[in-house]
């Protein structure tokens, strides 16, 4: 749900292009391993790492004008008590010298995408 809500349709901040499917087996555990987007701003980002078994998700961002040198993001989810999933988004992070302001861009930008992810798996399970 995750990889078709955010990484294929941009979690609310408008549908990337995807340049390089990656691994397209479906049925495969690492689904999706390799695909490559471009987002807003002309930042691409490729998916290194994706496994239904372990529900998680590592990509990087591998050019654009960004206020960083490197970005590698995680993202994991997990079942809670009440029989929801929590998610984890973090990511690694070398900022340029101006990059001031990184850490709040960012959490506002996962936050949006979050908050859209959430919206669709509620009207998915009400549909």
């Amino acid at each position: 749900a995750w990889l078709k809500a955010v990484w294929l349709e941009g979690g609310g901040l408008g549908a990337p292009t995807v340049l390089d499917e990656g691994d397209s087996a479906a049925a495969s555990d690492s689904y999706m391993a390799g695909c490559l987007r471009k987002v807003g701003g002309g930042i691409k980002e490729r998916l290194l790492y994706t496994s239904r078994k372990e529900r998680k998700v590592v990509y990087r961002v591998v050019s654009g004008c960004v206020p960083w040198d490197e970005h590698r993001g995680h993202v994991v989810f997990t079942d809670t008590d009440d029989g929801g999933c929590m998610c984890v988004w973090s990511c690694d992070v070398e900022a340029k010298w101006y990059a001031c302001g990184l850490r709040g861009g960012l959490a506002f930008i996962f936050g949006k995408m979050l908050r859209s992810w959430a919206s669709a798996a509620v009207k998915s399970k009400d549909s």
